[in-house]
């Protein structure tokens, strides 16, 4: 017999620092259960599509929503200092507490994870209050007393250009390499397996791991290219950093100059951020530093590194002069970042098992909790042993605060949604409507969208939300029932002469026909009630000023990206870029689908894929190459000038959806 702990398999796709995090996690919270990582890259791999090991890494928080972003750094600030303390945190605990020394004799040299404490100078070219740094609803740095207290650097303090700084008495810094091996370690330990394989589709690994009762996505980028997801809301934000020797003099604090007015932001409008970062552990130093939104190049850019270098020196005077420096490594690296933020939802029904999607971090891997969140979102299976079982939120309603879903997905039908059956004799509906379960954690608003949706919660109660249609009557008309067998009147049988001509309706088909009355009765029930809404008003307001706003970052983005162009060699010599950079994805792409497409045909060949699902696959492999080649490039523009649907394309923002007119070069209304 099959106990509920063997019928458990969760597997996690990708094995980054979310990755690896999130299988100990579910470790730790399903002791049961069977937790397999499957990864194309583990630590120690140096290609550029594994991200995590590139990173700097260090703890500065990005959020300023006063709400779950912000919650999920302060969760990480304080895990980082328990691992270090010796603590457990989910099961996981360094076998000796405390740092080892360091050189400086101020700070610790950090713990055996990786990890260690050390204060930080954060500099900005402009006054705290254009720094995008402050909590919106409360006008203040929300880290300030966790960090110790936050001290206002004197004038004199400050570096040359800098007009605002503070000092962070602690924060954390991290050696990535040894923090990724000492997670994998701990991942073994707890009897996780780890397997090494490619895979260019969810459907493909479910294939061969056809025991997982649940696929928690934490592939990164990966998630652009894996052809039964394709997220086109992924984009790729180039950095490039240095890995120094340690100077002969200690360096004492961490430092960040950004010149941008948004301090590790996501509006972050320069590609360039000053910062250098001591490792733990006889990591070096990591000298920084660019943000580069859809560059997918892993060249090394010689200018920018010198101009890293400059940079470092003037605002660390610990380094010395640039000629000084003992370059150990020159490292690109890809963040995944995501318009809208990190996608942390449950998907059904497109595959056989629920799959959970935690991935666009862009550079908040290391420092966001999303894993704990993540585990908010896993649907609960019924045979999961009683102490794994986890509680989760209860369900809401989606709010008109997330716009571009709506915006972004075909309009659906609350007409099309039949009428569930009330208990009874009656059939059930054929056709029950599409449930979604979904926590989207984004900094952005959106509008969910007009489809029914409903969150799970432990009581089992769904709420639905329906869109409100173009044109509603304001007062329903009711239409002639539509009935598919005419009734015919009962004979009467006290005559027995009487010839029935008609055949009595059957039970069932008296069933359907009532049920057909009943789905026309709700329809009406439904166009009366969102006549009378006024959700649409909240919904057309919120639209404009999420338009309003979009319309002003992008013409702030476009002022320095124009800039940027122009320093490039201009027009031309940006468009050849892009179409390298596109050329490069293109080839991966290609790769990827040969490698899919050898699969398919191996599983043909043995046995394990019919005729019909081949060629349903060939097919929408043909349409995918074909939409591949019919991708829009920038036809006919004028090389002399960059204009702004030019970079609205780049970013794959739809000129109709913000409202911007190609052909007047302005802004539509």
């Amino acid at each position: 017999m099959v106990t509920p702990s063997e019928q458990q398999h969760i597997l996690v796709l990708g094995a980054g620092v979310v990755g690896l995090t999130t299988s100990l996690v579910l470790s730790h919270s399903y002791p049961s259960a069977k937790i397999t990582v499957v990864a194309k890259h583990f630590p120690g791999d140096r290609s550029i599509e594994y991200t995590s090991p590139w990173a700097g890494a260090n703890w500065a928080s990005m959020a300023h929503d006063n709400g779950p972003l912000e919650r999920y750094d302060e969760i990480t600030f304080k895990r980082f200092g328990e691992l270090i303390d010796g603590k457990s945190v989910f099961g996981c605990q360094s076998s000796r507490a405390g740092e080892t020394e360091s050189m400086d004799g101020i700070n610790g040299g950090g713990n055996e994870n990786g990890i260690g404490r050390m204060g930080m100078w954060g500099v900005f070219d402009a006054p705290i209050e254009e720094t995008g740094i402050l909590t919106e609803e409360t006008g203040k740095v929300w880290y300030d007393q966790l960090v110790g207290g936050l001290r206002t650097l004197a004038e004199n303090e400050l570096p040359k250009n800098a007009v605002f700084g503070f000092e962070f008495p602690q924060t954390y810094r991290i050696n990535t390499q040894v923090y990724l091996q000492w997670l994998q370690a701990q991942a073994l330990a707890k009897g996780v397996k780890l397997v090494r394989r490619h895979y260019p589709a969810v459907s493909a690994v479910l294939t061969d791991h056809p025991s997982t009762t649940l696929l928690i996505n934490c592939t990164g980028l990966g998630s652009l290219k894996l052809s039964d997801i394709r997220d086109t809301n992924l984009y790729p934000t180039r950095g490039q950093t240095l890995l120094i020797a340690e100077p002969k003099k200690p360096i004492t604090r961490m430092y960040e100059f950004d010149r941008v007015k948004y301090f590790r932001s996501p509006k972050r409008i320069d590609p360039t951020i000053t910062y250098v970062f001591p490792r733990p552990l006889g990591g070096g130093v990591i000298l920084g530093g660019s943000r580069q939104d859809n560059d997918w190049s892993d060249e090394w850019d010689e200018e920018l590194g010198q101009d890293i270098m400059k940079k470092c020196c003037e605002l660390c005077p610990e380094l010395g002069k640039p000629e000084d420096l003992q370059v150990i490594g020159k490292n690109v690296g890809l963040r995944p970042s995501r318009v809208g933020g990190p996608r942390i939802e449950t998907e059904k029904g497109k595959w056989s098992i629920p799959v959970v999607h935690c991935y666009g971090h862009a550079g908040a891997g290391y420092q966001s909790s999303c894993t704990e969140t993540c585990l908010q979102v896993i649907p609960q299976q019924p045979n999961a042993p009683k102490a794994a079982k986890m509680s989760t939120p209860q369900a809401k309603r989606r709010r008109l605060n997330d716009a571009t879903k709506t915006l972004q997905k075909p309009f659906k039908s609350p007409f099309r949604t039949p009428l569930k059956p009330s208990i009874g004799d009656d059939p059930p509906s054929s056709d029950p409507p599409d449930f979604h379960v979904s926590t989207q954690m984004t900094p952005t608003a959106t509008v969910a969208a007009p489809k029914c949706v409903a969150s799970s919660s432990n009581s089992g109660q769904q709420f639905a939300s329906v869109a409100v249609p173009s044109q509603v009557p304001a007062t329903p008309v009711a239409s002639k029932p539509r009935i598919s067998k005419p009734l015919v009147s009962r004979p009467n049988f006290s005559t027995p002469s009487r010839v029935i001509s008609k055949k009595i309706p059957s039970k069932p088909s008296l069933t359907r026909e009532i049920m057909q009355l009943r789905n026309e009765i709700q329809m009406l029930k439904q166009a009366q009630t969102l006549a009378t809404s006024t959700k649409d008003d909240d919904l057309v307001v919120l639209v404009d000023k999420w338009r309003t706003a979009s319309r002003a970052a992008a013409e702030e983005l476009f002022g320095s990206t124009r800039d940027r162009v122009n320093r490039m060699g201009g027009v031309g010599a940006w468009k050849e870029r892009e179409k390298e950079s596109k050329e490069r994805r293109l080839k991966w792409d290609q790769e990827e689908m040969v490698a899919e497409r050898e699969k398919m045909e191996e599983a043909k060949e043995n046995g394990e894929l019919s005729e019909e699902t081949y060629d349903r696959y060939a097919e929408m492999d043909g349409e995918r190459e074909k939409g591949e080649e019919e991708k829009e490039t920038f036809k006919g523009a004028d090389d002399d000038s960059f204009t702004m649907d030019m970079m609205l394309k780049t970013l794959n923002i739809d000129l109709k959806l913000i409202g911007y007119s190609k052909e007047a070069q302005r802004w539509d209304g």
